[in-house]
């Protein structure tokens, strides 16, 4: 059940005025996160079950999420309800090498022990369209969405003749977007050279793919945006979360967007399995297979041909402190992560394929070296 925001802003003033006279380890405390929407639900309910945790703030943007935990700035989250702490933050980008280096030089990661990133969820890319004339999903194949994407297709029976011979209106977000590089991504990786937009790059702004934007292209601001072209305009093909409602959905070569073919689409990668190198300055710290790197887990390979699930996923990535100067939140954040990977997720998020999922869970979540809070290495932090 989700506490009233009110009630929560009466028990946080609460807590506060308590830190005058309680000690630390007696004084109620509020364990804040959030960042990109696609995990609010599943983190959510997760969240719920544990009145220590506040309700999941949503980020403006990757990188305001990510840079709310890293500095800790939890206004960058939630400018109306700011704490005094964040604890964990999610994204759909995950840290950059920059980031991850300057984390542990300056405050608050220079006491606060190490940084821990890791996959908790598959995000699904859907492509919803209104088409009428049409019942059900459409089934379309990579290379009908490329020619899509390209602009050289204009009217819907140009795809298949027995679609109707109505104009194509392409919506696309004008926005610095996470859903526009998943899209991006995916027309750079499997159309090939003649099918991919005028300018192949991956990118996070649209316009960045086009020297101009094809005229039957539809602008919009926001994911809001998106979902009300779609339902208010016939012919027209957009890019939203799959949780967003909408007449249909695209499969692409077989595949709906369902978390079953989303899972299994990432099944094909492997996490870091490889010896735990924590200094940065050691050899092969900067592997991709070592469990040690916050980097080496922040991959999210692109699906190619064949697929093996829906293609347009991405793995949302969770970033926490290994150390937490409170046991209280110490214990409480691992059964709060230990949930999200227990419980039925909720679109748009899907669950991690097994092996990632087992791997997140015995080296972050279990007992070792890179276990939040290790009693060893936590000993020589303060912790954050």
């Amino acid at each position: 059940m989700l506490i009233d925001r009110s009630a929560r802003t009466a028990a946080l003033t609460a807590c506060l005025a308590a830190t005058a006279w309680a000690s630390p380890s007696s004084a109620q405390q509020f364990i804040q996160g959030g960042g990109t929407f696609a995990a609010r639900p599943t983190f959510q309910q997760a969240m719920d079950s544990d009145a220590l945790f506040d309700t999941y703030a949503t980020g403006s943007g990757d990188q305001p999420s990510r840079q709310a935990f890293l500095q800790n700035n939890p206004a960058l989250l939630d400018p109306w309800f700011p704490h005094p702490e964040i604890h964990f933050s999610n994204a759909v980008i995950s840290m950059t090498a920059t980031e991850a280096a300057t984390y542990p030089t300056s405050a608050p990661g220079s006491n606060s022990g190490r940084l821990i990133q890791f996959p908790a969820g598959v995000m699904m890319l859907g492509l919803h369209v209104n088409l009428p004339g049409h019942s059900g999903p459409l089934a379309l194949t990579t290379h009908q969405v490329c020619r899509i994407y390209t602009g050289s297709y204009t009217h819907w029976n140009t795809l298949d003749p027995s679609l109707p011979a109505t104009p194509i209106t392409v919506g696309y977000l004008t926005t610095n977007s996470s859903l526009t590089y998943i899209l991006s991504r995916f027309l750079m990786t499997n159309c090939n050279p003649g099918e991919q937009p005028p300018n192949p790059v991956v990118t996070h702004m649209f316009s960045d793919m086009y020297g101009t934007v094809p005229m039957h292209f539809a602008a919009v601001t926001s994911n809001t945006a998106m979902a009300i072209l779609v339902n208010g305009h016939p012919d027209t093909i957009g890019y939203n979360t799959v949780d967003i409602p909408s007449p249909a959905l695209v499969s692409i070569d077989g595949f709906a967007p369902t978390p079953a073919n989303a899972t299994a689409a990432m099944s094909a990668f492997a996490p870091p399995g490889g010896t735990v190198i924590t200094n940065p300055s050691s050899p092969g710290y900067g592997s991709g297979n070592n469990p040690g790197n916050p980097l080496s887990w922040g991959v999210s390979p692109p699906v190619t041909q064949p697929y093996s699930g829906y293609p347009l996923v991405h793995y949302v990535f969770t970033l926490a402190s290994q150390c937490y100067q409170s046991a209280t939140v110490r214990a409480a954040m691992k059964s709060m992560l230990n949930r999200v990977l227990t419980l039925p997720y909720a679109d748009p998020l899907a669950p991690l394929p097994n092996a990632t999922r087992a791997a997140v869970a015995s080296r972050f979540l279990g007992s070792g070296t890179l276990a939040i809070g290790d009693p060893t290495y936590c000993a020589t932090v303060v912790g954050r």
